[in-house]
């Protein structure tokens, strides 16, 4: 039985949903309590007040600035990048396939529809508890992350549609995923097709 944590001894529902978000750590609006709001002491002035009730768009002020940003040119118009940067940036990209040209290998054959994919995330869920293995965090939203990027799984095993997909089992390995909250997925080398990036460009070394 999980509590909710703001101390009113409740027990929080499981609901179906959760399983893929994760267990909450507060029944719905008890978060806030014994919490005093961050703007309840600010005063606002008269003028403020009626830019409120009108909208700042029609604020005398805000149309002011308006009419006098007429005719003025912006700071950038006109800049451009050098030879010298184009030229940077060529060699730093050089040999790399596009993020969303390989996606991370899961969009390429939507392996994210699979009945397969869907039961792999929810075991790798259950065994971590609801809980990113990077932050420790629950209750927030979680993502199913393979350790050894289904990018480099795909091409190592040469995987072309999804019934090869299906029967490779190094896509459905537990010990090759753990689950992570959105900000550590997005820290990870593999992410987005960072994998087979960093593959192509050693190999252009």
């Amino acid at each position: 039985m999980i509590l909710c944590a703001c101390g009113c001894n409740q027990e929080i529902i499981f609901k179906k949903y959760h399983k893929y978000v994760g267990i909450p750590k507060y029944i719905r609006g008890h978060n806030m309590r014994g919490k005093t709001a961050w703007n309840k002491n600010i005063l606002h002035t008269e003028q403020h007040k009626i830019n409120i009730s009108i909208g700042i768009r029609n604020s005398e002020k805000f149309q002011e600035a308006i009419k006098n940003s007429y005719g003025k040119v912006s700071s950038f118009k006109g800049k451009h990048h050098t030879e010298e940067s184009k030229q940077k940036n060529r060699e730093k990209h050089l040999g790399q396939i596009p993020w969303n040209k390989i996606g991370d290998g899961i969009n390429s054959l939507n392996i994210r529809g699979m009945i397969e994919y869907k039961e792999w995330r929810l075991q790798i869920f259950g065994r971590d508890n609801f809980t990113c293995q990077e932050c420790r965090m629950r209750g927030i939203y979680l993502e199913p992350h393979h350790i050894n990027g289904v990018s480099i799984i795909l091409k190592e095993y040469n995987i072309q549609t999804l019934d090869d997909a299906r029967n490779c089992n190094e896509l459905w390995n537990l010990n090759n995923g753990k689950t992570l909250c959105t900000d550590c997925h997005s820290k990870t080398d593999n992410y987005k097709g960072r994998g087979i990036n960093m593959i192509n460009k050693n190999k252009g070394d």
